[in-house]
C-alpha cells in the first residue's frame, strides 16, 4: 500500500507541475461567447487536479484495472491497410467524397444512428445534429434511435434492435447499416453478435465513433469510488454530464457496463458476426490544442487531419487524464482512449473531443456548435456522408 501511495503522490506532483506550466488563456472569441464561464471552468480544473483528482486515478490501477493494449483485444487489424489501400471504404486522410464514385447516391441498406451514454430522444444529441441532416440532404436514408440514456448494453441493446426491426418492417430492406457513437457502438455490436441477441441478419454493418470497445478508465474509477461518496472525480463526471444522478441505479448499470473490467469479459463473450463488417474510428483532442507526441502511435499512424489537434471542451479535462490512465497519457477525446476505440477495421483518429462527435458540446445551449470547426477546420458532417459513401461503394 505504502508504495501505491508513493506512487500516487509522484504521479500528483508531476501532473500537477505540469498543469501549472501550461499556457492556459481564457479561450477568447474561441465560440464567441464571454470568455469568463470557459475561464471558471479551467480554474475549476487546476483546483480538481491540485486536490487530487488525478492521484486518485494515478497509474490507471484503480480497482486493479491494468491498462489493456489494443493488441490483447480480439479483433482483427491485419486487413486494415489493405482495404484502406483498395479505397473501398472511406480513406481517413481524404475528402468526404472519397472510397466512392461521385455518382453514387445511397446506401443499399438504410442507416441507422445509434447515440451514446446519456443521450436519450428528449436530448437534441439524439437526432445527430448537422450529420443526420447532411445525410438525408446526400440522398441516404436515415433513421435515429430511442435507447434509453441510462442503461446496461442487454437493455439498450434490445431497444435497438426494436428500432431496426421498425426499419426493415417500414422500408421493407432485409438489413440496416449501423453508424454508432460511443456506447451506440456497443449495443450494436451485442444486437448483430451470436453471443448477445443474434439478430445480425438484419445489420450489413456496424461503424463505431469513439466506441468503449475495450473500455474506459473512467467508468473504473466511478464505479470503484461510488462506495465512498463524494470526491472531485464523481463531481467533475456529474458537473460534466449535466448534474448527473450517479446514484440512479440505470446510471450505474451503464457505468458497470462501461468499464475495461467489464468489457473484456464482454469482448470475449460476444464475438463478431461473420456476416457484418465492423470499422471504427476515434477522437482525440488534448487540453491545449497543442500536439500530443502519442497521438499518432496509438491511432496507428492514421490522422484524418494529420498536425491538427482538437482542444479539449473545459469540462472534459479533468475526465481525460483520468481516461488516459495518468502517466500513460492514452490519447483520448475525453471519455474514450484511442485503443479502445479501434474495432474491426480500424481507420484512425479525428480531430474531435467527445462532445462534438455529434455535433454536440456543453456550451451548445449558449452557441450551436458550427461545422466545420473553426479551430480545426474539420467538417463532422462531412465525415459522416464520406462513411454512408464509402460504405456504398462497399454495396452495404
Amino acid at each position: 500500500m505504502g508504495d501505491a501511495f508513493a506512487l500516487r503522490d509522484v504521479a500528483c506532483i508531476q501532473l500537477c507541475s505540469k498543469v501549472q506550466a501550461l499556457n492556459w488563456d481564457p479561450l477568447p472569441s474561441r465560440r464567441g461567447i464571454d470568455s469568463a464561464p470557459e475561464l471558471g471552468y479551467i480554474l475549476r480544473v487546476r483546483h480538481w487536479l491540485t486536490i487530487g483528482l488525478v492521484p486518485l486515478a494515478a497509474c490507471g490501477r484503480l480497482a486493479g484495472v491494468e491498462p489493456v493494449p489494443r493488441s490483447a483485444g480480439t479483433t482483427p487489424a491485419g486487413a486494415s491497410q489493405a482495404a484502406l489501400d483498395s479505397g473501398v471504404t472511406p480513406r481517413p486522410d481524404a475528402g468526404p467524397d472519397a472510397g466512392s464514385p461521385a455518382a453514387l447516391k445511397s446506401t443499399l441498406f438504410p442507416i441507422v444512428l445509434a447515440h451514446g451514454f446519456a443521450v436519450s430522444a428528449n436530448t437534441p444529441e439524439a437526432s445527430f445534429g448537422p450529420a443526420a441532416a447532411a445525410l438525408r440532404d446526400a440522398g441516404f436514408t436515415v433513421f435515429t434511435t430511442d435507447a434509453p440514456a441510462f442503461d446496461s448494453i442487454a437493455v439498450r441493446g434490445a431497444s435497438l434492435l426494436e428500432t431496426i426491426e421498425q426499419v426493415v418492417a417500414q422500408t421493407g430492406a432485409p438489413a440496416v447499416n449501423v453508424i454508432a457513437h460511443s456506447m451506440g457502438g456497443l449495443d450494436a455490436r451485442y444486437v448483430a453478435s451470436p453471443g448477445g441477441l443474434g439478430r445480425g441478419d438484419l445489420v450489413a454493418s456496424i461503424s463505431t465513433l469513439a466506441t468503449p470497445h475495450r473500455g474506459t478508465q473512467l467508468a473504473d474509477a466511478v464505479n470503484a469510488l461510488m462506495p465512498y461518496g463524494l470526491s472531485p472525480l464523481l463531481t467533475a463526471v456529474s458537473v460534466a454530464f449535466d448534474n448527473l444522478n450517479l446514484g440512479d441505479p440505470h446510471v450505474q448499470a451503464a457505468l458497470a457496463n462501461l468499464s475495461e473490467s467489464y468489457l473484456a469479459g464482454f469482448n470475449a463473450a460476444t464475438p463478431d458476426d461473420p456476416r457484418v463488417y465492423y470499422q471504427s474510428w476515434a477522437g482525440v483532442a488534448t487540453a491545449t490544442g497543442a500536439p500530443d507526441a502519442n497521438i499518432p502511435g496509438a491511432c496507428e499512424h492514421r490522422l484524418v487531419l494529420p498536425g491538427v489537434t482538437k482542444r479539449l471542451d473545459p469540462l472534459l479535462i479533468p475526465l481525460a487524464v483520468v481516461v488516459g490512465h495518468a502517466l500513460a497519457d492514452w490519447p483520448n477525446d475525453g471519455i474514450v482512449a484511442a485503443q479502445s476505440a479501434a474495432w474491426g477495421d480500424f481507420w484512425g483518429c479525428l480531430p474531435v473531443d467527445h462532445f462534438n462527435e455529434i455535433g454536440d458540446t456543453q456550451l451548445a445551449a449558449l452557441v450551436p456548435f458550427p461545422d466545420p470547426d473553426p479551430d480545426t477546420g474539420f467538417d463532422l458532417a462531412g465525415f459522416y456522408v464520406s462513411v454512408a459513401r464509402g460504405l456504398a461503394a462497399r454495396g452495404d
